[in-house]
C-alpha cells in the first residue's frame, strides 16, 4: 500500500493458503473489500475479514486531521472490530496470525491480532508473506505523486512478490481512498 498527501492505494493479491493447499478467492471473498468510506485488507487467517466483512458495524469519522483520526481509530474502529470479533465468537491466541490495514479517509492503519495500531510516516506498506519483496519494490521506486502513479506502482509491486513468493498469486485487487 501507498499513502500519500490526501489519498491511498492498497492492492491485495488472491491467494490463500493452509496446512495443504492453496486457494485463489474470488474478489468478493478475498483479502480486501471496500466499504462504507474504509477499505479493509488483512494477511494471515481469513476468518476475521469476514467477520469485519459480513458483521462489523462500521463508523466513518467526520474530520479527516491526523489526531481525529487516531482517536477514531483507537474509541471507534477498535472497540467495533473487537465486539465483532467476540460475538462470532472467534477465539485467536499466541498460534494465530494476521494483521489488518485499514483505510480511512485516505489514511492506512495496520492492526495486529492484539488490537494495536500503527500508521508510517514514510506512506508505504508491506505485509504478508510476499509483503517484503513488495515494499521492497515501493521503496526502491521514486515516491508516486499520484494515486494513479501509485495504482501502477502497488500493482507492480504486488506483481513482482508474487514472482518470487510462493503463497502470493494474481488476481491483484486494487483500491484507491481519497480523504474526502
Amino acid at each position: 500500500a501507498i499513502q500519500g498527501k490526501g489519498w491511498c492505494v492498497i492492492g491485495a493479491d488472491a491467494q490463500f493458503v493452509d496446512d495443504t493447499r492453496s486457494y485463489v478467492t474470488p474478489k468478493a471473498a478475498g483479502k480486501i473489500f471496500k466499504t462504507k468510506g474504509h477499505i479493509v485488507a488483512i494477511c494471515g487467517e481469513l476468518r476475521p475479514l469476514q467477520i469485519i466483512q459480513h458483521h462489523m458495524v462500521f463508523s466513518e469519522p467526520t474530520r479527516s486531521e491526523p489526531a481525529e483520526l487516531d482517536k477514531f481509530m483507537a474509541v471507534d474502529f477498535i472497540p467495533s472490530l473487537r465486539e465483532a470479533l467476540k460475538s462470532e465468537e472467534y477465539i485467536w491466541d499466541k498460534d494465530t496470525a494476521w494483521t489488518i490495514m485499514v483505510a480511512v479517509k485516505g489514511t492506512i492503519y495496520l492492526i495486529d491480532q492484539d488490537l494495536t495500531w500503527t500508521r508510517d510516516e514514510r506512506g508505504m506498506y508491506g505485509e504478508g508473506t510476499g509483503g517484503d519483496v513488495a515494499l521492497g519494490v515501493l521503496a526502491s521506486a521514486k515516491f508516486p505523486a499520484t494515486s494513479a502513479a501509485a495504482k501502477l506502482l502497488v500493482q507492480k509491486a504486488v506483481m513482482i512478490a508474487s514472482n518470487y513468493d510462493v503463497n502470493t498469486k494474481p488476481p491483484i485487487s486494487l483500491y484507491v481512498q481519497d480523504n474526502k
